[in-house]
């Protein structure tokens, strides 16, 4: 538990086992990343994710649940790393496990004891503290980036001996922005044309759609005239609470309870998205994870667990600019659902599209 981990993303250490190597059609920061890895041969979405032996698979794209990416390769919650007590991986499953093909991830909690352990940490980058990256030269400034993680962690014993208590917070916040080189349509050759003849084109041009070159570029040189900065957040929240009662020595009741919740803002997040500010996919997400779980010693040579698990995963994608109706401007898109307005993919020329991936979807 004292190796280092980059975004304490404990996935990272599942393709250290023989056999499992990062999955290559993973976008992700490193192979590996968020549960995608790939397991004899298997396919990265063919493995099993259980946390205290019940199950914790997002259901629509079978990764885990938790530690799972959201938008731009960043996750969308965390499982705290102070709650893990122990990962155990099967590649060669017995029946009772069933379900895909791949391996068996079982994530087992960390419980309470009779003595209060406890711990507060931050850890945190800085871009303010790191080397420019070499496709960010000067003049251009410097991309940012903050990253903290912070959180602590409780357990002790209600009744000693008796019941047991732990609880784990770990939040994430992130801010990042990414830079970008683009040409733009310059009001001045907008206007050197003549101007708009079609009145939506008019009163869209009146939002003010691009921004406003800030490059010395001559009026229809198709050169890059504007350096943009689109920023980027990612704020996770992720709680965990665990409760062991011994009724007596051959009876024994555990209760535990997940809470993951995220907000997400990136560009290029679905459909190759947008590189210019004001057009992200805003990712929400919330995750819960129940379990109970009463393990029965009936004779010395029978041992039986009763077992309920609860799993809810919720994830939405919206564009950034959902309060905008392109109605308002005469473009009618077809589309009355508030969630799906935002204005629609434009394209004009080689000039960066207007709009969000998620309107046009």
């Amino acid at each position: 538990e004292d190796l280092p981990i980059n975004g304490r993303d404990f996935t990272k250490f599942l393709v250290l086992v023989p056999g499992a190597t990062g999955d290559a059609g993973g976008a992700t920061d490193s192979p590996g990343s968020f549960g995608l890895f790939s397991a004899n041969g298997n396919r990265g979405r063919s493995n099993n994710f259980l946390l205290d032996g019940t199950d914790m698979n997002d259901g629509y794209r079978n990764l885990p649940a938790i530690n799972e990416a959201g938008v731009f390769g960043t996750p969308a919650t965390i499982l705290p790393v102070e709650a893990i007590a122990e990962v155990a991986i099967l590649s060669n499953f017995e029946a009772e496990y069933g379900r895909n093909s791949g391996a068996v991830v079982n994530i087992v909690t960390k419980s309470g004891t009779n003595e209060v352990h406890g711990s507060v940490f931050e850890f945190f980058r800085n871009s303010a503290l790191d080397a420019r990256n070499f496709f960010n030269p000067k003049p251009d400034p410097q991309t940012a980036f903050r990253n903290n993680q912070f959180g602590f962690s409780l357990g002790g014993p209600f009744a000693k001996d008796k019941t047991f208590g732990f609880v784990n917070y770990e939040g994430q916040r992130e801010r990042v922005g990414l830079n970008s080189v683009a040409r733009v349509p310059d009001p001045r050759e907008i206007a050197a044309l003549g101007g708009p003849t079609n009145p939506v084109i008019a009163r869209l041009l009146q939002r003010n759609p691009w921004p406003a070159p800030n490059r010395p570029v001559a009026l229809f040189d198709p050169s890059p005239n504007l350096f943009a900065t689109t920023p980027a957040l990612n704020d996770v929240g992720s709680f965990i609470a665990k409760v062991d009662h011994s009724f007596s020595d051959s009876h024994q009741l555990t209760g535990r309870y997940y809470f993951g919740d995220s907000d997400q803002s990136f560009p290029l997040a679905l459909l190759a998205g947008n590189v210019l500010p004001g057009y992200n996919t805003f990712t929400p997400t919330t995750v819960h994870l129940v379990s109970l779980s009463l393990v029965s010693v009936l004779s010395p040579a029978r041992v039986n667990e009763a077992r309920f698990g609860y799993n809810r995963f919720d994830e939405g994608f919206f564009p950034e600019d959902q309060d905008f109706d392109p109605n308002s401007i005469g473009l009618n898109t077809g589309f009355t659902n508030p969630q799906d307005c935002g204005l629609p993919f434009i394209r004009i020329r080689n000039d960066p599209q207007l709009g969000s991936a998620i309107a046009s979807a």
